[in-house]
């Protein structure tokens, strides 16, 4: 089968099937376009600021998944709250968070928050939304997608972080089992 890229001029061209961005492509976009045509199931977790929620659902499915699905994680308010690209770690109140999913195996101190766009969308198997109904943009209702009553707890303590690490493993298992 024969690969066609969209080229920087808006016109197809065959592949020499090395997978190279177009110009004028996001590279993180492009990479994750590119991770999600190497697996089978693309997995979304939506919450509002991207740093709490999704992050640790994409960490937790991407831990126990038996499969070569993977997840991702966005925010629907990640600009509107200026934390576009910020790294977790720089978020003082998510140190126990990030400490507690450590202690599983767990590293998600290197995420940044991104905000969800309709692209990030594109392929994906299965969108999971816990972000408060009344930030869910209209945009998003479109899309088929679980609603997951996952609460956003402030402040963020280790015991909270916990209960929260379980909440979602609980949930995630019924995921990965599927």
């Amino acid at each position: 089968m024969e690969e066609y890229q969209r080229g920087h001029n808006g016109a197809d061209s065959k592949s020499d099937g090395r997978v190279k961005p177009a110009r004028g492509f996001d590279s993180l976009l492009f990479r994750q376009r590119v991770l999600c045509n190497l697996y089978m199931k693309k997995i979304v977790f939506i919450d509002r600021g991207n740093i709490l929620r999704s992050p640790m659902a994409k960490g937790i499915y991407n831990f126990l998944k038996r499969d070569d699905s993977i997840a991702f994680a966005y925010g629907t308010n990640v600009v509107k709250q200026k934390r576009e690209g910020v790294l977790l770690s720089d978020y003082q109140k998510l140190t126990d968070t990030i400490s507690v999913l450590k202690n599983h195996g767990i590293d998600i101190s290197a995420e940044r928050c991104t905000q969800l766009l309709p692209e990030h969308l594109q392929d994906a198997s299965k969108i999971i939304i816990m972000t408060e109904k009344e930030d869910i943009p209209e945009w998003l209702q479109k899309y088929e997608y679980e609603y997951w009553e996952v609460p956003n707890p402030d402040p963020v303590t280790k015991e909270v972080a916990e209960k929260e690490f379980d909440l979602l493993k609980y949930k995630i298992s019924g995921l990965v089992i599927k």
